[in-house]
C-alpha cells in the first residue's frame, strides 16, 4: 500500500464493517462529489450542496431513513462529513423529509480506491 501498512489495515477494518448498501451509497456520493479546486483541500463552501441534493435516492432504491442511517454510519467511520443541517435544506432537495447533506472526505475516497483496486494481495 502506498500509504503504509497501518492505513491499509484501517481501511480493511472499515471495509469489514460496511454492507453492500453502505458501499453503494459511498460510491453514489463519490460519483456526484465536487472535487476541490487546485490548491484547495475541500470544495468551496456551498458548491457541494447542489450535487448532493440532485442524487435521486428513490430511483436508486433508498428511502430517506436509509440514506440518513447509512450516512450517519459512514460519518462515524470518518468517511463523510456533514455539510449542513436538515433544517437548512435547500428547496431543490428530492426528499420530502429533510435529510442532512454530506461531503466525501479523503478517507472515503481512499476506501473506494482500495475497494476498486485490482492490486494482487500477497499470498
Amino acid at each position: 500500500p502506498r500509504t503504509g501498512a497501518d492505513y491499509a489495515e484501517e481501511m480493511m477494518r472499515i471495509a469489514l464493517e460496511l454492507s453492500e448498501r453502505d458501499v453503494a451509497t459511498l460510491r453514489e456520493i463519490a460519483r456526484h462529489d465536487v472535487w476541490p479546486a487546485a490548491g484547495e483541500t475541500r470544495p468551496v463552501r456551498g458548491s457541494e450542496m447542489q450535487p448532493w441534493y440532485s442524487i435521486d435516492w428513490y430511483k436508486l432504491g433508498f428511502s430517506e431513513h436509509e440514506v440518513e442511517s447509512i450516512c450517519g454510519k459512514l460519518f462515524g467511520l470518518g468517511l463523510l462529513a456533514p455539510l449542513l443541517s436538515a433544517e437548512n435544506r435547500p428547496p431543490y432537495s428530492t426528499f420530502s423529509v429533510p435529510v442532512n447533506a454530506y461531503e466525501l472526505l479523503h478517507k472515503g475516497r481512499d476506501l473506494l480506491a482500495y475497494i476498486n483496486s485490482q492490486a494482487p494481495t500477497p499470498a
